[in-house]
């Protein structure tokens, strides 16, 4: 059911999303669901401006894709995520259709210092 409601972009919009309060020294991952009924334009993902993944077609209507998040994007206990469409596509207007995201940490690993990483 998740994937009938979804954050959609229009023209130029990407779809934006802002996490506050992440854990500094943590690693995440990020658990995207793409949705859309008969829509596959690629999309792109940023985090903090820098790509994270290029234009990349979907697989399909749904589909979930996971992500890496670069330490450094969370160093400082924020991360803003932004889905882009191609620029210039033209048409409707529709853009990305994200239905469901999860920002997972990453257990520490012990250095062999002892200290986490």
């Amino acid at each position: 059911m998740a994937d009938l409601s979804y954050a959609e972009g229009l023209y130029e919009t990407p779809v934006r999303l802002a996490y506050t309060g992440l854990e500094r020294n943590r690693r995440y991952r990020l658990i995207a669901r793409w949705a859309g009924e008969a829509y596959a334009l690629p999309m792109r993902l940023t985090g903090d401006g820098v790509e994270l993944h290029p234009f990349r077609a979907r697989d399909g209507d749904r589909e979930t894709v996971e992500t890496a998040i670069p330490q450094n994007l969370t160093a400082d206990g924020a991360l803003t995520l932004e889905w882009h469409r191609p620029p210039g596509v033209g048409g409707g207007g529709r853009g990305h259709q994200v239905a469901q995201t999860w920002l997972i940490p990453e257990p520490f690993v012990p250095t062999a210092s002892g200290a986490e990483r």
